[in-house]
């Protein structure tokens, strides 16, 4: 449902403004057809207004109340002088008689009385939460709601220019204002015209406060504080611009204090200003505080938490964040997986250094993909070697199973790539493949920079099992092969000789049955 307000603004409002400015046009229309001298004096007192209102816009006069009334009275004057002189050819004057008069009517409905309608509705309320603004400082710069400083501010909007009474109430202000500061409110003086005054009474009285400019009107505008039937200054320097107003807002611009008065020779008592400040202190703003600090603090702990889950495995993560430390633990039976990538050595010296991490993280981030999928632990990276666990944290009977199939699924990785990376510019890489399964011992090492990581004769073997490979395939032991001989179709290699280590049985891994 409209408000009065809503349908003053959206339809009567411009249905008055169209007519104002065209009633002119429509009796220069009329005259073009059989003119009249009496008819002539009609129809520029139609032009009046109009004129007024785009010497006004054009120049960027702000509008006083002197001026409107001055212009007021001119129509009215000009509107009887004309009526009388075409009283005594009623009949034939009617037209220009009604639409004038009409003309005359809109314009004193227009300015004197509807614009009270708009003044009185504005959006600067209590409870209300103001979208982000920006001022000047009084060296012209830009300065934002943010960058004024955190907390509340109490905003003093005050007269456009500078005069003798402005320095006692202005001087009145700031004595008590010192007083407001203890109770941790901020405080910004705002004019629409930069006076080295104010900042010398601050000075004067040791108060730490910002001075701001509102260029152009653009907030007073915004929130109807821009005071158009303005009289002149007392000593004749100019006239006010802005209705004296008290504004204070906490730190996320909700209105927690307005005091406002259209009269431009009161300014709000500082006594009431201080007692109001003092009844909402602390306490007014004191939950929106807490709010702000325990959300920003509940982001800055979910963003930790997500790094040390990139880093350690879960319950690792939960332990140490708990107890401060880990407890290392043995793993009976894990399978281990190691991959590595043909020639990388000779391909990593003849790229640039982005290339090459480009190159890699497009191979890696799906390893990390399908490892999150299958529920196994990556271990880590060493150059181009991936490391990956399965059975630990969380023992898991499928362990060796679901490392193989992570193996197969890698080699589907390096196909798909072959075509993407090329189209990219990255390089294209071919994987070999070593899966061992046997007892390892798990923790954290690391103070400063924590390693999730494990240790024992598997890892060395693993590591083996992988440079025993061959490129494109995919080398197991003999203890994995035993785990999965049920689903596993393998080509047996026989026993191999192992670097520093007895000969081992292998196999090639070809696939897994269903």
């Amino acid at each position: 449902m409209q408000t009065a307000h809503t349908v003053i603004k959206r339809y009567i409002n411009p249905l008055l403004i169209g007519f104002i400015n065209l009633s002119g046009l429509i009796l220069v229309a009329l005259l073009i057809f059989e003119f009249d001298w009496r008819n002539l004096v009609l129809t520029l007192v139609n032009f009046i207004f109009p004129a007024y209102g785009f010497f006004i816009g054009a120049r960027k006069i702000v509008e006083t109340r002197v001026m409107l009334h001055g212009i007021l009275v001119t129509l009215i004057l000009s509107g009887v002088y004309a009526t009388v002189a075409a009283s005594d050819q009623l009949a034939y004057s009617f037209s220009y008689l009604t639409i004038t008069w009409l003309h005359v009517a809109s314009v004193v409905l227009l300015t004197k009385y509807l614009t009270r309608v708009t003044v009185a509705k504005t959006t600067l309320k209590v409870g209300n939460r103001l979208p982000d603004f920006v001022f000047d400082d009084h060296k012209g710069n830009p300065i934002t709601r943010s960058a004024i400083g955190e907390g509340p501010i109490l905003f003093y909007f005050f007269r456009g220019n500078w005069c003798p009474f402005c320095s006692v109430q202005v001087e009145a202000l700031i004595r008590e204002y010192k007083n407001i500061l203890a109770e941790g409110i901020r405080l910004a003086f705002v004019s629409t015209q930069s006076h080295d005054e104010m900042q010398q009474l601050a000075d004067k009285h040791g108060l730490v406060c910002h001075y701001l400019i509102d260029v152009d009107f653009k907030f007073a505008k915004q929130y109807n504080l821009v005071n158009r039937q303005a009289v002149p200054a007392p000593v004749g320097q100019g006239t006010d611009t802005l209705y004296p107003t008290l504004l204070l807002l906490d730190q996320r611009n909700k209105v927690l204090m307005l005091e406002q008065t259209d009269d431009d020779r009161l300014r709000p008592e500082p006594e009431v200003v201080l007692e109001k400040v003092k009844s909402l202190g602390a306490n007014a703003y004191l939950e929106e505080v807490i709010e702000k600090r325990t959300a920003e603090l509940y982001k800055e702990k979910e963003k930790s938490e997500k790094i040390i889950l990139n880093i350690l495995p879960e319950y690792t993560a939960i332990e140490l964040k708990e107890n401060g430390s880990t407890q290392a633990r043995y793993y009976e039976q894990v399978t281990l997986f190691f991959s590595d990538f043909v020639g990388f050595t000779r391909i990593a010296s003849s790229v640039a250094p982005q290339l090459l991490v480009d190159s890699l993280n497009a191979y890696f981030k799906e390893y990390d993909r399908i490892a999150h999928e299958l529920g196994l632990e990556k271990i880590k990276t060493i150059g181009d070697a991936y490391m990956l666990a399965g059975g630990l944290p969380i023992r898991d009977p499928e362990h060796a199973r679901k490392c193989c199939e992570f193996a197969m699924r890698v080699f589907e990785v390096g196909e798909k790539l072959k075509e993407t990376n090329e189209k990219a510019g990255l390089c294209v890489f071919e994987s070999r493949v070593g899966i061992h399964t046997g007892p390892v011992m798990a923790g954290v090492v690391g103070e400063k920079k924590f390693c999730y990581d494990i240790w024992g004769d598997t890892v060395n073997l693993a590591a083996r099992m992988e440079g025993c490979s061959e490129k494109g395939r995919i080398n197991i032991s003999d203890s994995t092969y035993q785990l999965i001989k049920d689903v596993a179709i393998v080509e047996p290699r026989g026993c191999l000789q192992v670097k520093n280590h007895d000969k081992h049985e292998m196999y090639f891994l070809n696939g897994l049955s269903r």
